[in-house]
């Protein structure tokens, strides 16, 4: 034996191989880890998904100037009504149609009452609360595609995401977990290809509320009924809602969900009600969560999220 085949640490002596290797110790318990943790995907499906995404989606309509005049004159309407209401001591959406209280939703709070948004913030929330039909607006014929809904873009990004997974881990453990007012588990550990046809089928249901802890809770259900082979358990929330419950308990939850090897990522579609409490949980859990609104923000999140590295996290 060649004393260059040789290493010493400590008082011992222990053969070191000579031939470099392909995949280091770290990297073959990485990629267990990968492959091995249960990924869980939790969906909201409660009816504000439905929305359009604004931002670039702007340039898939016309925009011209008596499109604008008379968007500009209905909000305006709708102002005069709010301000008339609260005068008289009076809740503003009484008086207000199902159109009017969208164009009220998109108004901004000012100092001295409500404003219309300047023309770029304007156009996005009229997208966004699906108001382009009330205003006849007509579409872009340079754009070839339709604006899609909060709810469309998550259904293609997690088929895509899952289909993705599988061809390289075919023995991946995935549960899709919907939630609005009420929970449901659309898929675990089961046909393929009967997931992608419910997913694609997929529309907003189960009521109109946003019950993300009821989903985290059903998610660690099925954890606990078939738990990851490795320990670790991804969940991965999109929602665009508030869930007061859930703002209020997720931070005692967190010393349970890290001790059952949860990782939460959490990915928040549209500025409102962004879930404070359920952020920092996810940075907690060692995941991550961010605010995002158009489409190519919202897939290379998801993405990131998805694909993010598994490890054991480190011993306390």
């Amino acid at each position: 034996m060649k004393l260059d085949n040789l290493g010493f640490t400590g008082g011992e002596m222990v053969l070191r191989d000579p031939k470099p290797k392909t995949e280091t110790t770290l990297e073959k318990l990485q990629n267990s880890y990968d492959e091995f943790a249960k990924l869980i995907f939790i969906f909201d499906i409660s009816g504000s998904m439905i929305t359009k995404l604004a931002g670039r989606f702007a340039e898939q309509y016309l925009w011209n100037d008596s499109d604008m005049a008379r968007i500009r004159m209905a909000f305006a309407s709708v102002i005069n009504k709010v301000n008339a209401a609260l005068a008289a001591n009076i809740e503003p959406k009484t008086l207000l149609d199902s159109e009017e209280q969208k164009i009220f939703s998109c108004l901004i709070r000012k100092e001295n009452g409500w404003g219309i948004p300047d023309d770029d913030e304007l156009k996005s929330r009229v997208i966004e609360k699906g108001l382009a039909a009330t205003f006849w607006l007509s579409l872009n014929p340079k754009c070839a595609h339709p604006v899609p809904s909060r709810l469309d873009v998550v259904k293609r990004l997690s088929t895509q995401e899952i289909k993705r997974r599988y061809e390289k881990y075919p023995k991946s453990s995935v549960a899709v977990i919907l939630f609005a007012s009420s929970t449901q588990v659309l898929f675990h550990d089961g046909n393929l290809d009967e997931l992608y046809i419910a997913l694609m089928g997929l529309k907003e249901g189960l009521g109109g509320g946003t019950r993300i802890l009821e989903g985290i809770r059903t998610g660690m259900e099925v954890c606990r009924n078939s738990p990851s082979k490795v320990g670790i358990h991804h969940f991965i929330i999109v929602s665009d809602g508030e869930d007061g419950e859930c703002e209020k308990e997720i931070g005692s939850w967190v010393p349970a969900l890290r001790a059952s090897g949860i990782v939460l990522d959490y990915i928040h579609i549209g500025d409102h009600h962004t879930n404070a409490s359920l952020m920092k949980a996810s940075v907690e859990l060692g995941g991550t969560a961010c605010v995002v609104e158009k489409e190519e923000d919202i897939e290379t999140k998801f993405v990131e999220a998805v694909q993010r590295k598994m490890l054991p996290p480190p011993a306390e």
